[in-house]
């Protein structure tokens, strides 16, 4: 019995710090956002790209942090009720969303990071690609020699 006290007092402090944690996660994501709406408005096309993408930036990290905060802390795991599932699965619809939500936003970020460098589908367009990612999608021929096809 004194496990179950330990997890339970474990439990009490994770939800504690993870409570500060997110408000300051909020904190900082208010802030940002502040200051660049602050900003002056941007008086040519590459300024006006680079306000556009801290926007986008700062859309996703706000909408990821309001996933962590609404999604409920997770329970410690008994393994004897793990068997009792029916439906076999292994986290709630609420941790999905927060798993999906956290995927896409560093899938986008990692986008924005290939498109900086030349690669990815803005730069395809423009003829400024490098090396495999200047590849049409759907170009089995390019894939192939690529490496990227499907085995």
């Amino acid at each position: 019995m004194a496990g179950k006290g330990d997890e339970a007092g474990r439990a009490a402090a994770v939800a504690e710090w993870l409570d500060g944690a997110l408000g300051r996660l909020m904190q900082l994501t208010d802030e940002a956002i502040a200051v660049v709406a602050a900003a002056e408005p941007p008086t040519d096309v590459a300024e006006a790209e680079k306000r556009g993408r801290a926007i986008g930036v700062l859309a996703r990290t706000a909408k990821a942090v309001a996933a962590l905060a609404a999604s409920p802390p997770r329970k410690p795991r008994d393994p004897e009720e793990d068997g009792m599932s029916e439906d076999d699965r292994d986290i709630t619809d609420d941790e999905e969303r927060t798993v999906r939500a956290e995927l896409q936003s560093r899938l986008d970020h990692l986008l924005g990071v290939a498109e900086r460098k030349g690669f990815g589908a803005a730069a395809a367009g423009t003829g400024d690609a490098r090396g495999a990612a200047a590849v049409a999608e759907g170009d089995a021929e390019a894939e192939r020699r690529s490496g990227l096809a499907a085995a």
